[in-house]
């Protein structure tokens, strides 16, 4: 499966600065007083506009959200097109450098707001599970690409569903602790820690496959 697309046709929104102006006066609001405490009245003060020019581009707090949610997405998207088929790994490396050294406790807690008002308000909900649905997708069809192109049997292939599951638990699990700890963490150990657990999953040393005897199995033989 093509890590790229083969036509790419911009599309013009004469709108996207003044949105992507909104959505960042938003994202600085919701950081600094949560999402429920943060109102369009804020919004719009932290953007240096009206409400009512506002609310001509978001209807609500809920739009505000899928809107954050949807620019993550694009940026996401756009760091799986940059996954280079003659360096698998390399580039996969590159972009979980992105998303773990290169985030921030403010785009940790952006992102633990966003989850705690999904498990609670359905129509944000749909759409953060839909994007989790998207890029479990896409990791699950890069560790895919990289399994069949291995040479060397190494013992048993994961799931790369199930692969891709892990490493989303681990980077969710990440951003919790980072939003709520006052203290940074070691962003190039963590890294060294998620690529150590994949680079385990793919040699057939670790396999997240849902099989406990397979798993069971190669735990005795390492004892």
């Amino acid at each position: 499966m093509p890590f790229c697309s083969l036509l790419k046709f911009p599309i013009v929104d004469p709108h996207r600065d003044k949105r992507d102006h909104i959505l960042s006066a938003a994202e600085r609001c919701f950081v600094r007083g949560g999402f429920h405490r943060s109102t369009m009245q804020d919004v719009a003060a932290e953007a240096g506009m009206s409400v009512g020019n506002v609310y001509r581009y978001f209807k609500s707090k809920d739009a505000l959200v899928e809107g954050l949610v949807a620019r993550d997405r694009a940026e996401v998207a756009d760091d799986f097109e940059q996954l280079s088929p003659g360096d698998l790994m390399g580039s996969f490396t590159a972009l979980m450098r992105r998303q773990i050294v290169g985030t921030g406790r403010a785009k940790a807690a952006l992102w633990l707001e966003i989850c705690t008002e999904a498990a609670r308000n359905p129509a944000v909900g749909v759409v953060t599970r839909a994007y989790e649905v998207e890029i479990q997708g896409r990791l699950a069809t890069f560790f895919d690409a990289v399994i069949q192109a291995r040479t060397a049997d190494h013992g048993g292939s994961p799931n790369p569903q199930a692969l891709a599951g892990l490493v989303i638990a681990y980077l969710s699990g990440l951003m919790v602790k980072r939003a709520m700890s006052p203290v940074p963490d070691d962003a190039e150990q963590r890294l060294a820690e998620l690529l150590a657990i994949v680079a385990a999953a793919l040699e057939g040393r670790l396999m997240p496959s849902g099989n406990p005897v397979r798993a069971a199995s190669h735990v005795e033989e390492t004892i």
